[in-house]
């Protein structure tokens, strides 16, 4: 206790407990309120508000690179969008997605084999990827799988590169073709369908240099195409993100109302009168 908190409880203590329990809550709320700064940003959606989400003003467009790296980050802190996502893969993919295998022994060895050693970054079996991919997808809105020629441990020579939005160069240009978002699409007299995707070299930007040229045959797009022309994914809990940060927000909110509630602390002063030998009256 401070030396000003001590002379005044000397003087007046009903006013240095009142002092002291506010002393406490400006605490509670100050702690409170600095894990909700960093834990979301109030004006995070300002850029991706319902007004500029209408299908009109995005037709055929991709999420933009800080409205997917702000659904991650929902996605990442907001308990209610990380269990509506857990319980959505769960549904979807599960411990994964088996099939019956049909052929000669060594046939199916060499599949378990290959199990185990598909995934390009060498991290995740087949399983493991099928989750990768499902999750990126409902989150993101779309995902790319590139089929890699590459020699590895099972002998057959095919590895699945999974990669996000982010890794399309869209910074590439090409005279006399289509090329939007890092994607090459046919010219003119064609039907529009891809012809190549544009990819970094590498998430660092110090590295990133000419994009990877991948020839739309070698490369898988998935996401789920809502209208007819729909060449890009969108979020497949973009109609809910309003929705989960109110509910957060709320229950943030009664959180510090009830933590602050019980920082009061009420006295009550008992006054004995002697109204006789051995007695007392409260």
């Amino acid at each position: 206790m401070r030396l000003l908190d001590r002379a005044i409880a000397a003087v007046a203590p009903g006013w240095a407990s009142r002092r002291a329990v506010a002393r406490v809550q400006l605490r509670q709320v100050e702690r409170i309120g600095g894990a909700m700064r960093t834990r979301r940003r109030p004006d995070a959606w300002r850029i991706n508000d319902p007004a500029t989400r209408r299908w009109e003003a995005r037709q055929g467009k991709p999420m933009s690179r800080w409205d997917r790296a702000m659904i991650r980050e929902i996605f990442d802190l907001n308990p209610f969008a990380a269990k509506l996502l857990n319980a959505l893969l769960n549904n979807a993919i599960g411990f994964g997605i088996t099939a019956t295998l049909k052929g000669s022994d060594a046939e199916r060895a060499a599949w378990l084999k290959w199990e185990r050693h598909c995934d390009y970054d060498g991290v995740l079996d087949l399983y493991g990827l099928q989750e990768l991919i499902a999750c990126t997808m409902f989150v993101d809105g779309e995902v790319f799988i590139v089929l890699r020629a590459e020699p590895n441990p099972s002998g057959i020579p095919l590895q699945l590169q999974v990669l996000d939005a982010d890794m399309l160069d869209t910074t590439a240009a090409l005279a006399n073709t289509r090329l939007r978002d890092g994607i090459e699409y046919e010219g003119e007299g064609g039907s529009g369908r891809p012809v190549a995707y544009h990819f970094k070299k590498s998430r660092e930007i110090e590295t990133f240099g000419d994009p990877v040229w991948v020839p739309a045959a070698q490369v898988i797009h998935l996401f789920k195409r809502r209208r007819p022309g729909m060449r890009r994914g969108r979020s497949h809990f973009e109609p809910v993100l309003d929705v989960l940060e109110d509910v957060d927000g709320y229950l943030e909110a009664e959180g510090v109302r009830k933590k602050i509630a019980a920082c009061f602390v009420g006295f009550r002063a008992l006054r004995v009168e002697a109204v006789g030998p051995g007695m007392g009256q409260v």
